[in-house]
């Protein structure tokens, strides 16, 4: 049988934390091969008492500071491989699978698998059915769908939200890019691997709830971190002439995330 290991990332992860862990657990219950891993990026909130409290048995790593999502999952995967695993799934702390829909992504045979994500946009629910990459501009966008779909898209990308890895996939090209604190380092992630020949898609049969609402205001150093890495990745992947047309997007677009927070924080004033 091969070993599964579950690696999430912790951040003040409060009640949604406690749920997600409350759906793994039962994972875990019904097989011996799966195991969880916890890194623990620094929280305040009391949530690593909580994680003890919900599952027994499972490893953490805690860090003295928030080392950000590719590096801390890249501390999670490198304990995974050392400990044996197969197949590692990325899980994040607001992501609820339950067992049956684990049980249809583990059967999925690309080397990068996801499920169908399914969130909240203006409190309707949104089908994510993976991504794709514009080339002219470096900027990837999400296949959605207000309906679940039974219709697999060739996609460029899955989301780090609930990624299934084969280690294969690890040894070849590495761990995630640890210049992106946060955002596009799963895009980056896959690129990579298809660019080495790795099969990458979604798991029509599997399901996995997001749990959060896009019409919640992102905070400043979200927004920054957003900003910030659009630029490294386009820096990183485009190339002339595309390169100057993806700078002119991301120019228009950054400065439209900054307007938008700085006129909902007067508003709010």
């Amino acid at each position: 049988m091969k070993k599964i290991f579950i690696i999430i990332v912790s951040y003040n992860g409060g009640n949604k934390l406690v749920k997600t862990l409350n759906f793994v657990k039962k994972i875990i219950e019904k097989d011996k091969n799966v195991s969880l891993i916890v890194v623990d990026n620094a929280s305040r909130d009391g949530s690593i008492k909580e994680i003890k409290k919900i599952i027994r048995s499972f490893k953490l790593i805690r860090n003295r500071k928030n080392l950000g999502f590719a590096r801390a999952n890249n501390q999670g995967m490198k304990q995974a491989i050392k400990d044996g695993a197969d197949k590692i799934l990325l899980l994040n702390q607001d992501a609820y699978l339950r067992n049956k829909d684990f049980l249809s992504l583990i059967k999925n045979q690309n080397d990068i698998s996801s499920p169908i994500i399914k969130f909240k946009r203006n409190s309707e629910f949104i089908y994510d059915l993976g991504g794709k990459l514009n080339r002219v501009i470096m900027r990837p966008y999400h296949i959605e769908k207000f309906k679940r779909q039974n219709k697999n898209y060739e996609v460029d990308y899955v989301s780090g939200c609930c990624m299934l890895i084969d280690v294969s996939v690890l040894k070849k090209i590495g761990y995630l890019e640890e210049d992106f604190f946060l955002y596009f380092e799963d895009v980056d992630f896959c690129l990579r691997a298809s660019k080495a020949g790795f099969k990458i898609g979604v798991e029509l049969n599997a399901e996995v709830l997001h749990d959060f609402d896009e019409k919640e205001q992102k905070s400043i150093k979200s927004i920054y971190y957003l900003i910030k890495s659009n630029l490294l990745f386009i820096n990183k992947w485009a190339k002339f002439p595309n390169k100057t047309m993806a700078y002119f997007y991301w120019f228009f677009i950054s400065s439209k995330m900054l307007f938008r927070k700085l006129v909902y924080n007067i508003v709010k004033l």
